[in-house]
C-alpha cells in the first residue's frame, strides 16, 4: 500500500546489510586460514541449511495437517479431507517465506498410500530408507525428478525433469504420546531453495573454493545478495498483494493515524460514502461521523491504540450527502517493527438491511398486519403505562372495549376478504373518534395520547389517558357509536354495523390492567346483552352478575354427564275439541349447589359456551322417549315439542341424530315437533334451509316461536316449511288490556291461517284470554290456565285424568 506510509508489514531492520557482510568477511577469514576447516564449515553451513529449510518445511506441514484433519480422519483419512488439507498447506505456502509445495502424497504408517495429488492413484506401496525414517520421528529429505505430467492437484505444474524437494514428514495427532509413532506420513515435492539446488555444486567444487578464497567469497556475497534481494522482492509482492485485497474488498477499509487523520481509503469506501479519495484523504475521520458519536469512536480508536487489540463495535456514519447509516466497524491495530501502534484498519459494514429488517420485526410485533392499529400486546403495555402515569399525577383515565355487533354475518354472507375490508374501516372509523389520529404517540413531556387497538377479531381497545369525569368518556362512546351508524359500503351494496362498548374507570373500576381490563370486558357484555348499539359503564353488579356466570358454567360443564337435567311437559290443548293434542317439553335444571337454575340463567351461557348442542340433543332423546312411553300405555298419538338451537342447526350431522333419536325411541316422526326461533332463521343461510326441508321430509313438524319478537322478515314464512306459528307470551298476556297486543294477535292468526299454517297461542293463564283466543280462530293454546309444567309421572297422570269438564269452559 504505497499510497500509506504504515504498512502491516514490518520493515527489515536497518543493519541487516552490516550484520550479512560481517558473516561474510569470518567466512573468508576461515577460508584463507584453515582449509579443512573452511571444507568442513562450508559442507556443515549447507547440510544445516538444508536441514533447517526441511524441518521448517515439516513443522508447517504437519501445523496445516493437524489443524485441518478433524478426528475421525485419522484411522482413515478420506480423499476430501486430504484435498482440503493439501489446499490448505498451498494457501499457507504463499504467505510465508518458504518453499512453495507443488504436491502431496499422504501415506498410512504400515506403508499404505491413501491419497495422491499427482494422479489420484493409491495402489502404491512405499519401503524407501527416507520413508522408514520417517517412521522413526524425524523429517527425511531428498532431491528427485519425478514426473508431474499427469498432476491434477497442482495449478503449478513443475516441468518435467526439474529436481524438486522431496520430504517425508511424519504427523502425530494432537496431544499424542511422547515417542508414539507417527499416525500419518506426509510426503511432500517442493520447489528446492537455492541451496538445495546448489548442494552437488558446492560439494563437487569444494577444492576449488577452498583454492581460491576471494573467488568463494564472491560467491557467497553474490549468493547473499541474491537472498537478500529476494526477502525484498517477497516483502513487495506481499505488500502488493495486501493492497489488493484491500482495494478489492467489498466493505469500506479506511486507515487513519494518530490523529485521527485519514490515510488510506479503498474504492468501495469512496463508493459508499460518496467521498472520493483525493477530497477525503489527510481530512478527519469525523468527516463521516455525527456530532454526538464522535467522542465514542474516538474512545474506541484510543482503546485500540492503547492495547494494541482489535476493537469491534456498532455506531452510525455520515454519508457526503447526509444520509446516516448504521454500521458495524472493526479496528485493527497496524504495527511497526518494534510493535509499537502507528495506524488504525477500519472495515466498515452497511447494517441498513439489517436495521429494517429489526425495525419490522419490531413493528409485527406490536402491530396488527390488517388494521395497522397497535396490537394487543401494545395495547397492554401502553394500558400499563397509562395508568402509572394516572396514579402518579393523581388524574382519571378509562378504558373501553370496542365490539361490532353481528360481524360473523359479515364473515359468513360475504365472505373472509369482505370482512377484512370491513375491520380496516371500522378501525379507520374509531380512530377518528379521538383526539389524535396519531396514535401511541408520546405527547409533550411525559404524558400519553389516547391509543386505538385491535384486541381481536372484531373487537377494539380505546384508552383515554386523561379523564377528568364520566362525561368526558361518555362522549367519546357516543361519537363511536355515531361513526357506526353510517353505512358501510361493500362491492356496491349498503349495509348496516353497529357496535357495542363496555367503559371502565380509573380507579374506580381497578387500579391495574388486569382488573380494568376484565371490568370493561364485563360491560362490553351487559352491552351487547341488553339491545346492543350502545354502551354501559362497569357496576360492581355487573362483576357478581359475571362471576355467577362463570359458576354457571363450571357446573354446567358437567350437568349433563352428573344427570341433573329434567324434562318437565306443558300440556298443548286443542281450543275447538278440547282434546290434549300434546306437549312441550321443558328443559330443568337440578344441581346440588346451585339448587333449581332457571332457565333463563342457563340456557344464554350453553348458547355461548357450545355447550347447546350437547344438552340439546339429551332434551330431544328424553323427550322422545317420554312421547314413545306415553303411547306404550294406550292413549292416542300425542306431538312433544322440542326447542333446538342455532348451534344444533349448524352441526354437520343434525339431520342424522334426529333421524338416530327417532330409530332409538321408537316415535314416529309426525309426533315430534321442532321449535326454532326467529333469532335463529335471521343467519337465512341456504344450509339452513335444506335441514329444515329434509326435516320436513322425514315427516316432523316445524313450528316457529315466539313470533312477532324478533327481526324476521314475513318472506320467511314462505321460504320454510313450517307448520305451525306460535304467539309469543308477551303479545297474549295483555290481549284482553292492550288493543295494540290484540290487533297483533288477531293479525298474527289470520296472516298464518293465510299461509296454511296452525296458530298456537303461548302463555295462557286467564279464561278470558282463552276465550279472546279462540274468538279470534287460534287453533291450539297452551298456559298455566290448564297445567304448570310437569314432571313425567304427573303429565301421565293429567293424560289419564283429561276429560271435557278439566278443559274448556263453554
Amino acid at each position: 500500500m504505497n499510497d500509506f506510509k504504515y504498512s502491516s508489514i514490518s520493515k527489515r531492520p536497518l543493519n541487516l546489510k552490516a550484520n550479512l557482510l560481517l558473516w561474510l568477511l569470518g567466512l573468508t577469514c576461515a577460508v584463507v586460514f584453515t582449509l579443512v576447516a573452511s571444507y568442513l564449515m562450508t559442507r556443515f553451513i549447507v547440510n544445516q541449511a538444508m536441514k533447517f529449510e526441511a524441518e521448517r518445511l515439516g513443522k508447517h506441514v504437519s501445523m496445516m495437517v493437524r489443524r485441518n484433519f478433524f478426528e475421525g480422519i485419522w484411522d482413515s483419512p478420506s480423499i476430501p479431507a486430504a484435498k482440503a488439507v493439501y489446499r490448505k498447506i498451498l494457501f499457507g505456502k504463499m504467505l510465508v517465506d518458504i518453499e512453495k509445495v507443488r504436491a502431496l502424497k499422504v501415506w498410512a504408517p504400515r506403508g499404505v498410500l491413501v491419497w495422491s495429488s499427482i494422479n489420484g492413484k493409491t495402489e502404491e506401496k512405499s519401503s524407501s530408507a527416507a520413508f522408514q525414517k520417517a517412521l522413526g520421528g524425524s523429517a527425511e529429505f531428498r532431491l528427485v525428478v519425478p514426473d508431474f505430467r499427469h498432476s491434477d492437484a497442482s495449478h503449478d505444474h513443475v516441468h518435467s525433469g526439474a529436481r524438486v524437494l522431496n520430504t517425508f514428514v511424519p504427523v502425530w495427532r494432537p496431544k499424542a504420546d511422547k515417542g508414539a509413532a507417527p499416525d500419518l506420513i506426509i510426503e511432500v515435492y517442493s520447489e528446492p531453495s537455492y541451496l538445495f539446488e546448489q548442494k552437488a555444486f558446492v560439494q563437487s567444487r569444494v577444492w576449488l573454493i577452498v583454492g581460491s578464497g576471494s573467488l568463494v567469497g564472491l560467491l557467497i556475497v553474490m549468493g547473499g545478495l541474491f537472498w537478500l534481494g529476494r526477502v525484498q522482492h517477497e516483502e513487495k509482492l506481499t505488500r502488493e498483494f495486501l493492497k489488493s485485497v484491500v482495494n478489492d474488498a467489498a466493505d469500506p477499509v479506511i486507515f487513519t493515524d494518530h490523529e485521527q487523520k485519514i490515510g488510506f481509503w479503498n474504492p468501495a469506501a469512496e463508493a459508499f460514502y460518496g467521498y472520493s479519495t483525493e477530497e477525503i484523504i489527510g481530512k478527519n475521520i469525523a468527516t463521516i461521523i455525527p456530532d454526538e458519536r464522535r467522542k465514542g469512536n474516538n474512545a474506541h480508536a484510543s482503546k485500540v491504540y492503547e492495547s494494541g487489540l482489535a476493537a469491534s463495535f456498532e455506531d452510525a456514519r455520515l454519508k457526503k450527502d447526509g444520509t446516516r447509516v448504521q454500521m458495524s466497524m472493526t479496528l485493527s491495530p497496524i504495527k511497526d517493527s518494534s510493535g509499537k501502534v502507528v495506524a488504525v484498519a477500519g472495515v466498515h459494514k452497511d447494517l441498513t438491511d439489517r436495521v429494517e429488517a429489526e425495525n419490522q420485526l419490531r413493528r409485527n410485533a406490536n402491530f396488527d398486519a390488517l388494521t395497522d392499529l397497535p396490537n394487543r400486546a401494545m395495547a397492554l403495555d401502553r394500558l400499563s403505562q397509562t395508568l402509572a402515569l394516572a396514579e402518579r399525577d393523581k388524574r382519571g383515565a378509562a378504558l373501553l372495549f370496542v365490539d361490532l355487533d353481528r360481524f360473523k354475518n359479515v364473515n359468513d354472507t360475504l365472505g373472509h376478504a369482505a370482512g377484512d375490508r370491513v375491520l380496516v374501516e371500522a378501525s379507520q372509523r374509531l380512530k377518528s373518534c379521538i383526539r389524535k389520529s396519531d396514535t401511541l404517540a408520546l405527547g409533550e413531556g411525559d404524558g400519553l395520547d389516547e391509543v386505538v387497538a385491535r384486541f381481536g377479531g372484531d373487537e377494539f381497545l380505546v384508552i383515554l389517558p386523561d379523564v377528568k369525569n364520566v362525561q368526558d368518556t361518555e362522549v367519546v362512546a357516543k361519537r363511536i357509536l355515531d361513526v357506526y351508524s353510517k353505512p358501510f359500503v361493500l362491492e356496491g351494496q349498503e349495509f348496516f354495523l353497529t357496535a357495542s362498548v363496555g367503559l371502565a374507570l380509573f380507579p374506580e373500576d381497578g387500579k391495574d390492567p388486569a382488573a380494568l381490563m376484565q371490568n370493561a370486558d364485563t360491560a362490553l357484555y351487559q352491552s351487547k346483552e341488553s339491545k346492543r348499539n350502545t354502551y354501559r359503564f362497569f357496576n360492581p353488579e355487573m362483576n357478581h352478575q359475571a362471576v355467577d356466570r362463570m359458576h354457571i358454567e363450571s357446573h354446567l360443564r358437567r350437568a349433563v354427564e352428573m344427570d341433573e337435567f329434567l324434562i318437565y311437559c306443558q300440556p298443548v290443548i286443542d281450543i275447538q275439541t278440547n282434546e290434549l293434542v300434546g306437549a312441550e317439553a321443558l328443559l330443568r335444571w337440578n344441581n346440588p349447589d346451585l339448587g333449581f337454575v332457571r332457565p333463563d340463567h342457563f340456557i344464554s351461557i350453553a348458547e355461548e359456551t357450545g355447550l347447546i348442542v350437547a344438552i340439546g340433543e339429551w332434551v330431544m332423546r328424553n323427550a322422545c322417549g317420554e312421547a314413545a312411553r306415553w303411547q306404550n300405555v294406550g292413549s292416542a298419538p300425542l306431538r312433544v315439542g322440542v326447542n333446538i338451537s342455532s348451534r344444533q342447526i349448524m352441526g354437520e350431522n343434525f339431520i342424522e341424530i334426529v333421524s338416530g333419536i327417532l330409530r332409538e325411541t321408537g316415535l314416529p316422526p309426525e309426533c315430534l315437533e321442532l321449535e326454532i326461533t326467529e333469532r335463529l332463521l335471521m343467519d337465512d343461510r341456504e344450509g339452513t334451509i335444506g335441514v329444515f326441508t329434509a326435516l320436513a321430509e322425514m315427516g316432523t313438524s316445524l313450528a316457529l316461536d315466539d313470533f312477532g319478537t324478533g327481526y324476521s322478515s314475513l318472506s320467511y314464512l314462505k321460504k320454510f316449511p313450517f307448520n305451525s306459528l306460535k304467539i309469543d307470551r308477551t303479545f297474549v298476556r295483555d290481549v284482553t288490556t292492550d288493543s295494540e297486543d290484540a290487533a297483533l294477535s288477531t293479525a298474527i292468526t289470520g296472516m298464518a291461517h293465510g299461509l296454511n299454517l296452525r296458530v298456537i297461542g303461548e302463555g295462557v293463564e286467564t279464561e278470558e284470554q282463552l276465550n279472546f283466543l279462540r274468538e279470534i280462530g287460534c287453533d291450539l293454546v297452551q298456559g298455566y290456565y290448564f297445567a304448570e309444567p310437569l314432571s313425567p309421572p304427573e303429565f301421565l297422570e293429567f293424560q289419564n285424568n283429561w276429560t271435557s269438564r278439566h278443559g274448556l269452559a263453554v
